[in-house]
């Protein structure tokens, strides 16, 4: 509360795991995310702190684990708005974010992609996706 930082650290230590979490959602409370996401022990809690931070390797660590479709999208849309494409291709390729896809590739102008993407599109019955990629 007062900013102590080291006497904080020595008193965790006698604070039992179970409790981390609600630590952590006092200091995010506080302001303090980057206190927090080392002491959540969470994973969906500590994705969404990785995230909010712009921490895009942590929450891709914690993607990785969970292999859930909505991290994956949400990964993917800002690794695409912080510019680290390569990135946002595989989190898109991950969540099966067709559209995303489409708008990434396009972006690029990247005509291989866009070949895949129709495949792929093709493969899971999105019809709508894959005629856009072979029209371009």
């Amino acid at each position: 509360m007062r900013g102590d930082l080291d006497h904080a650290n020595k008193i965790l230590s006698s604070i039992p795991k179970a409790q981390y979490n609600s630590v952590a959602h006092f200091l995010e409370s506080r302001g303090m995310l980057e206190e927090a996401l080392e002491i959540a022990t969470d994973a969906d809690y500590k994705f969404d702190l990785a995230v909010q931070l712009g921490k895009l390797d942590v929450a891709k660590a914690i993607a990785i684990e969970a292999q859930s479709e909505s991290k994956w999208k949400q990964l993917g849309e800002l690794a695409m708005s912080t510019g680290k494409l390569e990135m946002a291709e595989e989190c898109l390729l991950q969540a099966k974010d067709l559209s995303g896809l489409l708008l990434l590739y396009s972006s690029l102008r990247d005509a291989e992609g866009i070949e895949k993407l129709a495949s792929l599109a093709k493969e899971h019955g999105k019809n709508n996706v894959a005629f856009l990629c072979l029209f371009m």
